[in-house]
């Protein structure tokens, strides 16, 4: 089992962008015909996740040096046309973030869930979720990846590969799990969703 061998290494900037699609299989022919528009904005890489529960719902994480890259993405014409052409539906919504930690397996595809929620210190949090690491290990949860969204660092999201889709759904659901989120400081219902892949591989 492979993990990234240094979270420092991670890239400064990451952009989460949360959209329908009419048709996946034609959306990503297209998106996968952008990447040299990609590459001049300054986006490091771009990974897609379909959703487990929903085939027309798509999570995009990109990754860059600075901020500035996805602005210049997204405002990009060729780009906004590309996308409405291949059946994007609904304005996709965009969270930038500042990643903290990269622990996922990069030697297989495994699938994935999202978690976002805001806790009331980062630091008391992070102390916890790693003393939480056997507890995780005993679910099925075999990678994660951390992120703090840009504008609000308190608000956190959690990137988390299993064994399967159904070890991760027992895990969300579980009792221990919620006792020992209310225990590291979350505030309010974490939000989740479960994609097929969590392609974090670079």
């Amino acid at each position: 089992m492979h993990h990234a061998p240094d979270s420092s290494a991670a890239p400064a900037a990451m952009a989460i962008v949360e959209h329908g699609v009419a048709d996946f299989e034609a959306w990503k022919a297209t998106f996968d015909s952008l990447g040299d528009t990609r590459q001049r904005a300054g986006v490091l890489s771009a990974r897609v996740s379909r959703a487990a529960d929903g085939a027309d719902q798509v999570t995009v994480c990109l990754t860059a040096e600075r901020f500035e890259a996805f602005a210049r993405l997204l405002a990009d014409p060729e780009r906004r046309q590309a996308m409405e052409r291949a059946g994007v539906l609904g304005a996709p919504v965009t969270t930038l973030a500042v990643p903290v930690e990269d622990r996922t397996v990069r030697d297989r595809r495994l699938p994935g869930a999202f978690t976002r929620h805001r806790v009331a210190d980062f630091d008391t949090w992070k102390r916890g979720f790693d003393a939480l690491a056997a507890m995780r290990a005993r679910a099925g949860v075999v990678g994660h990846a951390i992120a703090r969204v840009k504008e609000d660092p308190d608000e956190v999201i959690v990137m988390l590969q299993g064994e399967s889709l159904e070890a991760l759904r027992r895990f969300l659901a579980s009792d221990e799990r919620k006792r020992a989120t209310a225990e590291l400081g979350v505030q309010g219902t974490p939000r989740s969703s479960l994609v097929e892949v969590l392609p974090l591989d670079a």
